[in-house]
């Protein structure tokens, strides 16, 4: 490690988490980084408690490998989550497709149109386009569609705490499922004297933001004071009520409180990191860090679409700024790795989608910490954007989404030529490309 403290921060985001993990990739393997303070929020967490896992530079070298294994394992069916039971009683209702597809992550983000382009053939794309922050939705089917399905509400009195059940998750960091799900987590190698952990959590009884440490206890928003209850919930059991996303997952009971996803109250956990003496800070986010552009006319939207702008977006990238405006001492450094595309739905399952999510993260933390002037990173961040793009329409247009005939074909060349010329525009600025990239596109000429 360095002589100076450094730290990841890294936020929430669901399968959005992937392009951390991606990004973590490049930092531990390609610059040797050995970080010494981990935080994170919900997906953030589940990261950086894999990564506190070590502390030598081969012990990190080899956990980021495996970030990226258990971010494949985790996407498939019943690996990281699984539904409640009242869900089964709405199959046939249109709530019951509706959450079916968030569960078993058919949920897609919008696909990216081609910048090199005047048509679309995906513009129409027939494509489930329910996201976490687009399930207002849902509540309206649910809502209207519950009432009159007796079997569901007997079974949802009993299991109304939320959509969908962590248990998968927990057993296999808990090393109770081999073979499925991500890695074990040792929880004694996470608590070794050389690295300080902060996983965010959201009190519910006390209304606060509480943080997990390295050991597994729990302190108070300083990072230092012991919050009241006992016994120590474990670092596994910060990971899961760090990630657990209120409706969605069952909130976690741990000392005198109950816990839900530390998102809520803090996505970037920043300011944990410099409690703690933080002094080179890789911000890694998962969500992009602007608003995403207003959908409709807000003045005439029903009241669900407003509480979907106000709540999920307008209020929820807010905070991601202000979690940004933690002071920083003096002599600090901070380097922000963040995407603007969105690749991966909140509960993506597509392990091809997801893998180009991660190298899109790759990428961007390559372009963030180069040498380059500024302005030669910003053409970097859009060399980036275009690369996943044209890679991100290939994939959907290999499976057909664009429909078939000489339009399609067009457009798959054009998605395959936008990320090659991309590709080789990135390497006339003297920045590298991961050895598997000569897979990304058909007649890739190595630069």
């Amino acid at each position: 490690m360095t002589d100076r403290a450094t730290a990841f921060v890294l936020s929430g985001g669901g399968a959005k988490g992937s392009f951390s993990a991606g990004a973590l990739e490049y930092l531990i393997r390609e610059l040797g980084i050995t970080p010494s303070i981990l935080t994170g929020t919900s997906a953030g967490s589940l990261c950086a408690g894999i990564l506190a896992q070590a502390r030598t530079s081969e012990e990190f070298f080899a956990i980021a490998g495996q970030l990226r294994d258990d971010i494949i394992r985790m996407s498939v069916a019943g690996a990281a989550f699984a539904p409640q039971p009242w869900l089964g009683a709405l199959d046939g209702t249109a709530a019951g497709d509706d959450i079916q597809n968030l569960v078993k992550g058919r949920t897609r983000a919008p696909i990216p149109p081609d910048p090199t382009s005047d048509t679309d053939v995906l513009a129409d794309a027939t494509l489930p386009e329910l996201t976490l922050r687009q399930g207002w939705d849902d509540l309206k089917s649910l809502v209207t569609t519950v009432a009159t399905q007796r079997k569901a509400l007997h079974s949802f009195a009993d299991n109304n705490r939320s959509i969908m059940l962590l248990d998968p998750l927990a057993a296999a960091f808990n090393g109770q499922s081999p073979g499925k799900g991500p890695s074990p987590v040792d929880e004694a190698a996470v608590a070794r004297p050389g690295l300080r952990l902060r996983l965010t959590v959201t009190a519910l009884q006390d209304a606060c933001i509480r943080y997990v440490t390295e050991a597994g206890a729990v302190v108070e928003i300083d990072g230092v004071t012991p919050a009241p209850g006992a016994p120590a919930p474990g670092v596994i059991e910060g990971m899961l009520a760090s990630s657990s996303v209120p409706m969605v997952f069952e909130p976690r009971s741990f000392g005198d409180d109950v816990y839900v996803d530390g998102g809520v109250l803090e996505n970037i956990p920043l300011a944990p990191a410099l409690q703690l003496g933080a002094e080179d800070v890789y911000v890694v986010l998962a969500d992009p860090l602007a608003c995403p552009a207003p959908k409709m006319d807000y003045a005439k939207a029903d009241m669900f679409n407003v509480m979907l702008r106000s709540e999920s977006e307008v209020a929820f990238y807010d905070q991601q700024r202000r979690d940004l405006l933690a002071p920083q001492p003096a002599g600090n450094t901070l380097t922000l790795i963040d995407p603007t595309l969105e690749v991966v739905s909140t509960f993506e399952t597509e392990a091809a989608l997801l893998a180009i999510s991660m190298d899109y993260g790759w990428l961007r933390a390559c372009g963030e910490t180069s040498k380059l002037s500024e302005q030669s990173r910003g053409k970097a961040r859009e060399l980036a954007d275009h690369i996943t793009i044209g890679r991100v329409r290939a994939w959907y247009l290999q499976q057909g989404e664009g429909g078939t005939g000489a339009a399609a074909d067009k457009a798959l060349t054009s998605a395959q030529a936008l990320t090659r010329t991309s590709m080789a525009s990135w390497r006339t600025l003297g920045l590298a490309l991961p050895a598997k990239s000569d897979s990304w596109c058909p007649a890739t000429v190595a630069g």
